[in-house]
């Protein structure tokens, strides 16, 4: 499985407390709090600077290691670019093989200039190709590579993400629940490059082509805030 986290930066989030995340030694971690196996994240005594209780914890016997659990802000999402120069807004009216390449029906695959630039639709007719080539031997072991979105959560009924989400949805660090629903908007926008689906005529075309399966882990609140712990988390889950 691959993860996508959202590009983060640290930042004087206010609204997140200070807290502290302990690495357990083996004797002792079985027990564990906020869903961190071997982990635990405490609050500081009232009045004692985050950075010195982390040294305090940290020679307690028991814990290998200690750290700020910090907070992070994603980065704002970039203005929408123009189409690129020279790209044909005009694209055929069914996904299509054309000159070595898999060209999507999407409309708005032409103002995709990351995809056109990485010059994904030669690398969807080779992988469409190998697909192929295993379905005719008889293969039929291939599955849809799952990518995890490690960010604001997903909108998971937005229709052109519905058909490539996963089943299991994903996982939200915040409610401590299965229902990854974006209120930001940020990690939406990174599955959508990542996996929204493909030569429907709808929308945008996502990289990873035809066949993939979208999972989210929130762990960034609408404000576009959350703290290390979360990222932990849901590399855990």
């Amino acid at each position: 499985m691959l993860v996508a986290l959202g590009l983060v930066a640290h930042a004087a989030v206010e609204a997140m407390p200070p807290r502290v995340i302990l690495k357990l030694r083996p004797a002792i971690a079985t027990a564990s709090t906020g869903g961190l196996p071997g982990f635990r994240v405490v609050t500081p005594a009232r009045g004692e600077n985050v950075a010195a209780a982390a040294m305090r914890l940290a020679a307690l016997p028991g814990v290998e290691a200690a750290e700020i659990d910090s907070p992070v802000r994603i980065t704002p999402l970039p203005a929408v670019k123009a189409p690129l120069v020279g790209i044909s807004t005009q694209i055929t009216a069914s996904a299509a093989a054309h000159g070595g390449e898999l060209l999507p029906n999407d409309p708005l695959w032409p103002q995709q200039w990351g995809g056109v630039a990485a010059t994904a639709p030669a690398a969807w007719a080779h992988a469409a190709a190998a697909d192929a080539a295993a379905t005719a031997a008889g293969d039929s072991s291939t599955s849809p590579p799952i990518v995890c979105i490690i960010d604001t959560g997903v909108d998971y009924t937005h229709p052109d993400l519905a058909p490539s989400m996963h089943p299991a949805r994903g996982w939200n660090v915040l409610t401590n629940s299965n229902d990854p629903m974006d209120d930001n908007g940020h990690g939406t926008h990174c599955a959508g490059t990542v996996g929204a689906a493909w030569g429907n005529g709808y929308g945008t075309a996502g990289l990873a082509g035809p066949h993939v399966s979208i999972l989210a882990c929130k762990f960034i609140n609408a404000k576009g805030e959350g703290q290390v712990s979360g990222i932990v988390e849901c590399l855990d889950y």
